[in-house]
């Protein structure tokens, strides 16, 4: 019996019927749900979602666009833990850029602070521009979508609760 690709166990009923197949990767679903199959002239549904929980690495810059639009950008430290090949403990740590729009971008500016923990939902987007001489640069940021103020609450926070108070 193989792995499921919804889990990393399959049950006696999880007949797995292989959907990709390459040299080097088997990609397993159950049976029920063989409809998976893709042909590929057959275009997939892709995801775009992020999931950050770390602290943030600078307090928020709060701008706004010319039709008005507000506009928060901040970043984000997350570090990815794993033992290597000895079993010794390390660590390392990335660095994300995060902007916020509209009416979130208002209440991201008003409470993140540098040190504090967030917890963000999003979806990646990368921006491009030329510079001056030419040379096109690539810049890959979280567009926030949603935010939890993690840790002890400021005294001047001004963070909405769920009845919008």
């Amino acid at each position: 019996m193989q792995a499921s690709a919804t889990g990393n166990r399959a049950t006696a009923h999880d007949e797995a019927a292989p959907i990709a197949e390459n040299r080097q990767t088997h990609i397993y679903l159950p049976a029920k749900h063989a409809f998976a199959i893709i042909s590929p002239l057959i275009s997939m549904k892709s995801v775009n979602k992020v999931i950050l929980l770390g602290h943030a690495t600078r307090d928020p810059e709060l701008t706004t666009t010319l039709s008005g639009q507000s506009v928060c950008t901040f970043g984000l430290a997350t570090n990815r833990l794993w033992k290597d090949k000895n079993g010794e403990k390390k660590c390392a740590a990335e660095f994300h850029s995060l902007v916020a729009w509209g009416s979130l971008a208002d209440v991201c500016a008003k409470n993140v602070k540098k040190g504090k923990p967030l917890y963000i939902e999003g979806s990646l987007k990368t921006i491009s521009w030329e510079t001056s001489k030419g040379i096109k640069q690539y810049r890959t940021e979280v567009s926030v979508e949603e935010v939890a103020f993690l840790g002890v609450k400021d005294a001047d926070a001004d963070i909405p609760s769920e009845n919008g108070q």
